[in-house]
């Protein structure tokens, strides 16, 4: 491939967001909110991903010494199943993954990253038993690819990010884990490459019904889309928190870490809102400061729906993956410190901050 440089400085909010809106979003008033946190102490050295399904938590921890997936009560925070660990044989995983649950929460998906997707249902004894295995399958036309995440969305597709290979940034996969097709609006713009290293813009996601938002980890990119029955997908919105700063080529980006400021770390969704919690710290920071908890959030941002952003919180402790109870009354936040530790904060509460 012909290596056409031509180098960009990018200094754009991706031709979304004006000066007004980005002075709007610095100038909010941060709110202070405090939680409650559980008496159960969590068994983990980072903070991990946490989500809830039928009660409780599902906790997948890359790093947890005995289950790399733990199911904790939802009221106590104790333990009540767990399994998995590090490998490449049965039952084992090298990077779990939650996806999602089925729409009466009587399974849950996780994904062994790279390759595979399980089921689980849950018995009448409160365990969580493998029903099904499936391969993900990806067009081969696509060399070097990296997948990075995914998520399940209620009509089954599931919905793949992935650092390189081709020029979508983002997967379609039926029920089946078969690539139906590749999408997405790419939030810095200049690449035109058939193959493109997407590293820059790994991110976070989550969905609702059949609504995924994506934010960017590396600077304040955040976006809506809707995926049909039919496996139709739009754009809802999209906004910019901070501006990528970066020299972009035909196939690659190279972000300036001393200008970008940090994006999202977490995020959670209903039929009404999104939760973030997000940095705005500049990217470097961790570098200079030699500490790697340094970028970490203690900003909570809030959002409707339709893109609007309802306020900005700030919250106790350094924050990052968080979700939201089954009937929506709370938020659960994972603090990494001083400890590891899951944080409930009532969403009215929130809300109605001042």
């Amino acid at each position: 491939m012909r290596m056409i440089v031509f180098l960009l400085s990018v200094f754009l909010f991706c031709s979304c967001l004006d000066d007004s809106q980005k002075q709007d979003f610095a100038s909010l008033r941060s709110i202070p909110i405090r939680g409650e946190h559980f008496e159960e102490e969590m068994i983990s050295t980072t903070a991990c991903r946490i989500n809830v399904v039928d009660s409780s938590f599902v906790v997948c921890d890359s790093n947890h010494p005995e289950a790399l997936i733990s199911i904790l009560d939802e009221k106590t925070g104790k333990l009540q199943d767990g399994w998995g660990v590090r490998g490449n044989g049965p039952g084992e995983f090298q990077l779990p993954i939650f996806l999602g649950s089925s729409k009466g929460n009587d399974t849950i998906y996780i994904a062994n990253f790279p390759a595979k997707v399980y089921a689980y249902v849950k018995n009448e004894q409160g365990k969580y038993k493998l029903v099904k295995e499936s391969r993900i399958f990806l067009d081969k036309k696509w060399k070097g690819q990296f997948p990075m995440d995914l998520h399940r969305m209620e009509n089954g597709y599931y919905v793949m990010t992935t650092l390189s290979g081709g020029k979508d940034f983002f997967i379609l996969l039926d029920k089946d884990c078969r690539e139906v097709k590749r999408f997405g609006a790419h939030p810095v713009k200049g690449m035109t490459a058939d193959i493109c290293d997407f590293m820059p813009l790994d991110g976070r996601m989550t969905s609702y019904g059949n609504s995924f938002y994506y934010a960017t980890f590396k600077f304040g990119y955040i976006a809506r889309y809707d995926i049909s029955t039919g496996g139709e997908v739009e754009l809802k919105w999209e906004k910019y928190l901070s501006e990528p700063k970066a020299s972009v080529s035909e196939a690659n980006i190279q972000m300036r870490s001393s200008e970008n400021l940090t994006g999202f770390y977490g995020l959670a969704a209903n039929e009404d809102y999104l939760f973030a919690t997000y940095s705005g710290i500049y990217f470097r920071a961790f570098i200079d400061q030699n500490d790697p908890s340094a970028n970490t959030p203690r900003t909570l941002v809030v959002f409707h729906s339709d893109g609007d952003i309802i306020g900005k919180y700030q919250l106790p402790y350094k924050s990052m993956s968080i979700c939201l109870s089954e009937d929506n009354r709370y938020l659960y936040v994972c603090n990494s410190q001083p400890d590891v530790a899951i944080e409930r904060f009532k969403v009215e509460d929130i809300l109605n901050a001042e």
